[in-house]
């Protein structure tokens, strides 16, 4: 496929070297968001907010507030020693934490705007750099795949690595069946994902009988391997990937999206 467009120039497709903001064409409405948004602000960092707290006790409260400053010291300990993934989703779930208890949303950027009655500035018949970009890889392999599959030209933008996670998911097999009937796994490809399979589930309420259930989120998928696996297939049918590289707005024109990303690594 050919390479994308770029008001940031890069070495080579995909690789990390421009920190500038960079611009990809898409026809309009075809800018996907299938992971989380990179836009979000987030509150202060987790020390910065441990101390307010513990800046605003009830002097009287005693006991109850050393446990709030030892527990505070804990989280503090173990995020130091998690990957940035890991911590920046933990400030994403603080910080609506901390607005529901204020009883207001969490602030936010706004990322998309739509400009009525005008065609993308700059491109006027060089057409798109691809038909449809997703942004957020490792929920929406599976949908890229598909549409790459089907004529499409498909960009994938990873703010991350895309690769799964080791903690397997929970899936339905009749689910998973799903992804062999699109074409996008063998069924050799699926048996060797699900690397467990239980059956009766038993369901519970409390002060009620077990109820005992057949095939309902009975397999469990390692998430890294089937990532993998739908991956190789992506980028062997053509598509491309931008790891390591955030999205940051869209503006939707009456003839195409234009997607501003940024390289982070």
């Amino acid at each position: 496929g050919a390479m994308a467009t770029m008001r940031a120039r890069t070495e080579a497709f995909g690789a990390s070297v421009a920190r500038k903001p960079c611009f990809l064409r898409v026809p309009r409405g075809a800018a996907t968001n299938c992971g989380r948004s990179s836009a979000r602000r987030f509150l202060q960092p987790a020390e910065r907010i441990s101390a307010t707290r513990i800046g605003r006790r009830d002097p009287r409260a005693g006991a109850s507030a050393e446990v709030t400053s030892t527990a505070n010291s804990l989280v503090r300990k173990f995020l130091d020693n998690q990957d940035e993934g890991l911590v920046k989703g933990y400030k994403i779930a603080s910080s609506y934490w901390e607005g529901m208890k204020r009883q207001k949303s969490a602030s936010y950027k706004t990322v998309l705007t739509q400009v009525a009655g005008e065609s993308a500035p700059g491109r006027s018949g060089s057409g798109v750099d691809y038909d449809v970009v997703v942004c957020g890889g490792n929920l929406g392999i599976a949908i890229a795949l598909a549409l790459q599959n089907r004529g499409h030209r498909v960009l994938i933008v990873e703010r991350r690595l895309l690769r799964g996670r080791t903690q397997e998911w929970n899936a339905s097999r009749k689910e998973c069946m799903n992804l062999v009937k699109a074409g996008l796994l063998s069924l050799s490809d699926l048996e060797d994902v699900i690397i467990s399979e239980f059956n009766p589930n038993r369901v519970t309420f409390k002060g009620g009988e077990d109820v005992w259930v057949e095939d309902i989120l009975n397999v469990g998928v390692a998430p890294d391997e089937l990532v993998s696996r739908l991956k190789e297939r992506f980028l062997a049918a053509g598509g491309h990937v931008r790891e390591l590289c955030e999205f940051r707005s869209a503006t939707v024109y009456e003839d195409m999206a234009v997607v501003e990303v940024r390289d982070v690594g």
